[in-house]
């Protein structure tokens, strides 16, 4: 399970009208864009991006520029972990908005249905949109979880429950769009 533009989703749960409009979370020191919504990656602006470099996309676009607030992003995190739990005693947390959680032993036509629960609940609870990938190894998973985010029509779940399914979606990145492929293993595989 992963959160959808975290830091900026943090944000939009306490504010709202943020909603459907560009945002962008800058470094504590206002320099560095280090979080970005939907809307201002269609604009073009890169993770990491200094502030200077876009400040004519930033202010042509009325991107809304906020600062960082890690302890917002860190009490955010802690109830969503928690609410992790509920789903599947047994997580392994990966980063700040990011769980592995382990579904071993459901029946495979039953994920997910649990995916959408998962989903529901966070946004339900913390307004913190989430995606859900299932499969059986931690890099299919974050794969699973890439094509939910990606596909709209997937609706944040997606799950590798039969081996047809894993193979038809192979084909649909890059191997080294996969997690954990580093440039010397993409130019050996």
């Amino acid at each position: 399970v992963d959160g959808n533009n975290f830091f900026v989703s943090c944000h939009r749960a306490l504010q709202p009208q943020l909603e459907g409009k560009p945002v962008v979370v800058l470094s504590h020191d206002g320099g560095i864009i280090i979080a970005r919504s939907n809307e201002a990656k269609a604009l073009g602006i890169k993770m990491a991006e200094p502030v200077f470099k876009v400040k004519n996309i930033l202010d042509s676009n009325k991107v809304i520029c906020l600062l960082s607030n890690h302890q917002l992003y860190k009490d955010t995190s802690l109830k969503m972990m928690a609410l992790f739990r509920n789903h599947s005693p047994k997580i392994q947390e990966y980063s700040i908005d990011e769980a592995f959680l382990d579904f071993t032993g459901v029946s495979p036509t039953l994920l997910e249905k649990h995916g959408h629960e998962i989903k529901e609940d966070i946004m339900d609870t913390l307004k913190i949109p989430v995606c859900v990938g299932f499969a059986k190894t931690k890099t299919l998973s974050k794969f699973a979880n890439h094509l939910a985010k990606t596909y709209e029509d997937l609706n944040g779940v997606y799950s590798f429950h039969d081996h047809e399914r894993l193979r038809a979606s192979l084909g649909l990145v890059s191997i080294d769009q996969i997690w954990g492929i580093g440039a010397a293993n993409q130019k050996k595989l």
